[in-house]
């Protein structure tokens, strides 16, 4: 059984679809995730409190949790090496958890359907989202990492990374995913971004105000900043402020992706 084209591809359908793939690990692999892990753990060397995580999504568990875990969600580093990845879906928050399963692991498949099989653990994937610590409260956590993936079906098979507090910096629920590209080919390494997409489990925040509706159909009319700006009475930088909120809320990457946006849902 493999999944097809068509098929619903959300997080617990592949993690069955798992069971179909061998089960041997390729040490050249796992040397691999080291290798990436020592870059990142450069790369962020002044965060303190970061946890660095290896997943074997064909075992559905931790092989690695390392760092400050329990000063972070209250749990011990056993409680995921041992709970597998049930106990991770148990203290995701539940909302979350639904973009996560059915669009942003969606999205990432069909990105590796469309890659050549040997740059897909190039790819560095960054998420943010919310789970339940051991007190009860929901903090939120930044997630960056890479995937190794079967090549065959393109199903991730590993997965390895690091994880962050950052519940100080984050007031929203917005999930951000951004996708970018490693450069092994460069002596010092360096990253392309690739797509920066936002998900609302609280739907009101993907709702456009009144204002920004105004300004779609002023941009949709072929209005600059400036003409807006001077029709309305603001400031330029205010109109370029509902600008950024527009294409991030609609997952827009440019204005003929606004507009058609503003067409589709009746806005002009």
């Amino acid at each position: 059984m493999r999944l097809s084209a068509s098929s619903s591809f959300t997080y617990l359908n592949f993690s069955d679809e798992l069971h179909y793939l061998k089960k041997e690990t390729d040490i050249e692999d796992v040397s691999r995730f080291f290798r990436y892990m020592q870059q990142f753990q450069r790369n962020l060397h002044f965060f303190g409190d970061t946890t660095f995580f290896i997943i074997d999504y064909i075992r559905r568990t931790h092989v690695l949790m390392t760092g400050p875990v329990q000063s972070i969600i209250g749990y011990q580093p056993g409680d995921f090496l041992q709970g597998g990845l049930e106990f991770v879906v148990d203290i995701f928050h539940k909302d979350d958890f639904q973009i996560w399963s059915n669009e942003i692991f969606s999205s990432t498949f069909d990105l590796f359907k469309e890659q050549p099989h040997n740059e897909h653990d190039s790819y560095v994937f960054e998420v943010n989202y919310r789970m339940r610590a051991k007190a009860g409260n929901h903090i939120t956590i930044l997630q960056k990492g890479s995937y190794l993936t079967d090549p065959l079906s393109n199903l991730p098979t590993y997965a390895f990374g690091i994880c962050l507090n950052i519940t100080p910096y984050k007031s929203d629920t917005r999930i951000t995913r951004v996708i970018s590209k490693y450069n092994s080919n460069n002596k010092s390494g360096s990253y392309k971004h690739i797509s920066t997409d936002c998900f609302y489990p609280d739907p009101e925040g993907a709702l456009l105000t009144k204002r920004e509706k105004e300004m779609l159909k002023w941009i949709s009319d072929g209005f600059s900043s400036k003409q807006i700006a001077d029709t309305c009475h603001l400031s330029q930088n205010t109109v370029m402020n509902h600008r950024k909120s527009l294409l991030r809320k609609t997952n827009a990457k440019n204005v003929a992706e606004l507009i058609k946006y503003a067409v589709k849902n009746g806005i002009i």
